[in-house]
């Protein structure tokens, strides 16, 4: 059974492993940082959060834990990142990239 969001609408620990949770959970510090503290560290929070969930989840991870599991952590450390920023230029006016 994938954890996800709860019901309700709040984050669990489990819900954080997957990209639905960890999205959420990146949206709302990158929310809440550039309500409080201004637009300006709105993604720098944004990208500390991602990378912070993504390398805390394979952290907490059993199994051996090789440099290809810490990139491909970081990779989807950006995944999150983007996603939770809505970086999707493939319908961009221009064509995109």
């Amino acid at each position: 059974m994938l954890a996800t969001v709860t019901d309700n609408g709040f984050i669990t620990v489990a819900s954080l492993a997957t990209l639905a949770g960890a999205t959420s959970a990146c949206l709302a510090v990158a929310a809440v940082v550039g309500d409080f503290f201004g637009e300006g560290l709105k993604k720098v929070a944004a990208l500390i959060a991602a990378l912070a969930i993504s390398l805390g989840v394979l952290a907490v991870t059993d199994g051996a834990k090789g440099a290809e599991q810490w990139l491909v952590a970081i990779l989807n450390g950006c995944l999150i990142y983007a996603t939770a920023l809505g970086l999707n230029k493939a319908n961009a006016a221009g064509g995109g990239w």
